[in-house]
């Protein structure tokens, strides 16, 4: 093994050392990645469907706006007087006579397109069987009562009617199918032990009666007006009242 010896310079002379070139290390070159560029999420677009092919020979509803085949159109319009052409589908017209019938007076369905009314056969051959059926019950009623000698069975439970001749002697009507008695005359229950002409003078004596009561109640808690003296009364507010009647216009306390 070598041996390494120091050398210790003299005093007053000057050690030389040999110098050596600085070494000079080759630059290592450092990959810098740049940061990540930051990219918005994807959204996928779903291209729309592309529209069927149109069936040959449809036409488009004038109430739901869709194409359709003829034969899934009435055969003939609403109304016998409709002068347009056949444009609403059987199931838009079934539809819109139930819509009309549940939130319109029911006699008075009317069509889609040309606002005419339908009549009794319109409905038959266009609306539903529930719905017509509805119909034709309230249709019957009204053409019976229309007739002066119908009358309605007033017993419970009991939906039968009949016609009954106007005779003064004989104005008890026996329902032929429960068998309740009614008067023909004042069309109420059968008043037993009194003619027609008693029941009457006791219903108008009733009336009288009832009339006479409510004026009293009247006279309690109601004033007359000091102008054209008709009763008014004060349901809320303060004390001062005005008559707006057309030979009053007068003002009034309702505490004095």
């Amino acid at each position: 093994m070598q041996q390494i010896r120091h050398v210790r310079p003299r005093p007053g002379r000057r050690h030389i050392f040999p110098r050596y070139p600085p070494r000079r290390f080759a630059p290592v070159a450092t990959i810098v990645q740049p940061p990540p560029a930051y990219l918005p999420p994807v959204t996928v677009i779903e291209e729309a469907a592309a529209p069927a092919t149109e069936l040959p020979g449809a036409i488009e509803c004038q109430v739901c706006l869709e194409k359709k085949l003829p034969d899934e159109y009435p055969s003939q319009q609403p109304t016998e007087i409709c002068d347009h052409p056949v444009a609403c589908c059987k199931l838009c017209l079934s539809r819109t006579i139930e819509s009309a019938f549940q939130g319109r007076v029911w006699d008075d369905i009317r069509c889609p397109i040309c606002d005419l009314r339908l009549e009794h056969k319109d409905v038959a051959q266009h609306a539903s069987s529930e719905i017509f059926e509805k119909y034709d019950t309230l249709a019957t009623r009204r053409a019976l009562q229309s007739n002066p000698g119908f009358r309605w069975c007033l017993g419970p439970k009991c939906n039968y009617g009949e016609e009954h001749p106007e005779d003064p002697k004989h104005p008890m009507i026996t329902c032929t199918s429960c068998g309740f008695n009614s008067c023909f005359y004042h069309e109420t229950p059968w008043h037993e032990n009194m003619t027609c002409d008693e029941y009457s003078v006791k219903t108008a004596a009733g009336a009288i009666k009832s009339e006479k009561k409510s004026e009293k109640i009247i006279k309690k808690i109601a004033k007359r007006c000091p102008g054209c003296q008709r009763f008014i009364n004060k349901n809320g507010g303060c004390s001062h009242m005005s008559c707006k009647s057309s030979t009053s216009n007068r003002s009034m306390m309702t505490i004095c």
